[in-house]
């Protein structure tokens, strides 16, 4: 801290790398959480309650991932959340399941990279 009692941005690195750790350690449950959510909206048949539910789980993803500096899963979750998103607004039928599960498949891998890894994903 400096004399007038603010933090320098040398002292957020440390604050924000424990945040960043407190992120990845929680992907793996939130990551489970967004499954179980794709599984009610597969087993309801894109039913609306569901879809909203598992389109918000992706959206806090898309979020969270950026301000933690998580690029590829921030980019995949955002491929994932435009798709939800438009069926939700009836503007796309719903993907297959195949193309959800490749993309939740892909949020895995993602989440297994380091923080500030580079973006891999188009």
């Amino acid at each position: 801290m400096n004399p007038a009692g603010t933090s320098q941005p040398e002292d957020a690195i440390p604050e924000l790398e424990s945040l960043q750790e407190y992120f990845a350690a929680r992907l793996p449950d939130r990551l489970r959480e967004l499954e179980e959510a794709w599984n009610r909206v597969r087993e309801a048949a894109w039913s609306a309650p569901d879809l909203k539910d598992f389109h918000r789980l992706v959206h806090s993803l898309v979020g969270a991932g950026a301000t933690f500096g998580f690029p590829t899963l921030t980019a995949v979750s955002r491929a994932l959340e435009r798709r939800l998103s438009s069926v939700l607004h009836g503007a796309e039928p719903a993907p297959t399941a195949a193309t959800v599960d490749e993309l939740i498949v892909r949020l895995r891998q993602a989440a297994a990279e380091p923080a500030g890894a580079e973006e891999r994903v188009t």
